[in-house]
């Protein structure tokens, strides 16, 4: 039942990290692909995004994930 639990957080991370990488692209910031692919080329916010916000949302979800399953 375990890994029932942990193969359903990751379905709920994958899902939130493609909705982060969609509303960067919509917002018109850099996603981790394009950052891995020209490190220096990103605005302040791009980087608040990427190691502030983005972390932060993938975090509440997990969080959420765990406050679901009883974890």
């Amino acid at each position: 039942m375990k890994i029932l639990y942990i193969y359903l957080s990751g379905i709920i991370i994958l899902l939130g990290a493609i909705l982060l990488n969609l509303l960067a692209s919509y917002a018109g910031l850099a996603t981790w692909y394009d950052f891995l692919k020209n490190p220096g080329k990103g605005s302040l916010f791009t980087y608040i995004w990427l190691f502030i916000i983005y972390p932060l949302g993938l975090g509440v979800l997990v969080y959420l994930a765990v406050k679901l399953f009883h974890l």
